[in-house]
């Protein structure tokens, strides 16, 4: 289950970071499917979630490309 997703509006290659309940955070930028794309997992601690400051968005919000690496990550 996803806690909360993050936008930091392009600042880094990073761009969205999605964190689930499970205590992992998946970090990607538009086209995380892509051999050229970023998509890269990790460990998460509360203080990660309290000083992230990007932009709050919705599953849906995000792009298709994004929503269907986070498919593919929940599945494994």
């Amino acid at each position: 289950m996803i806690i909360k997703i993050t936008d930091n509006l392009g600042k880094t290659m990073d761009r969205y970071t999605v964190y689930f309940e499970d205590g992992y955070m998946l970090m990607m930028f538009e086209s995380p499917l892509s051999p050229q794309g970023v998509c890269i997992s990790d460990d998460w601690k509360q203080d990660y979630i309290d000083n992230d400051n990007g932009k709050e968005l919705r599953l849906e919000e995000l792009p298709k490309l994004v929503q269907k690496a986070i498919q593919n990550f929940e599945e494994e």
